[in-house]
């Protein structure tokens, strides 16, 4: 933290890089009112709604809007979950997904958990052609 206030101000680097130490994952996904396969926006209002939680390295934030309009943002809100690596996080992620309700309106959860469950994105060779493919 203490680099990234002082870097703005022109100063060194606090840290050498042989100093810092990959540790842990974490992977978010942004959830939208949308087609899944078509990333139209899905106006409307949302009947039923829960967010994941009580899971350790879970955390699901700005899920506030139940009217979403169609002339702004489709977000609905962020899931982000960590471990103490990718396939730890990739599972926390799953489980968070599956977790996750919303109904009234369509969004693109499925296409995160389709995302989530691609061997080539878990082993971390997963390229952005895939959306054009499947």
């Amino acid at each position: 933290m203490r680099n990234n206030c002082v870097l703005p101000q022109n100063y060194r680097f606090l840290s050498k890089q042989e100093d810092i130490h990959i540790k842990n994952h974490a992977i978010g996904c942004r959830i939208n009112a949308g087609n899944p396969r078509t990333f139209i926006p899905s106006p409307g209002k949302m009947n039923e709604f829960y967010a994941p939680g009580g899971f350790r390295g879970t955390r699901g934030s700005s899920f506030i809007q139940r009217v979403i309009k169609s002339h702004y943002d489709s977000t609905i809100g962020r899931i982000v979950t960590w471990g103490e690596d990718r396939d730890t996080a990739i599972v926390r992620m799953q489980v968070a997904l599956s977790e996750t309700v919303i109904e009234g309106i369509e969004t693109d959860i499925s296409l995160h958990q389709k995302l989530f469950n691609d061997e080539p994105y878990a082993q971390a060779a997963w390229i952005f052609i895939i959306l054009n493919t499947n």
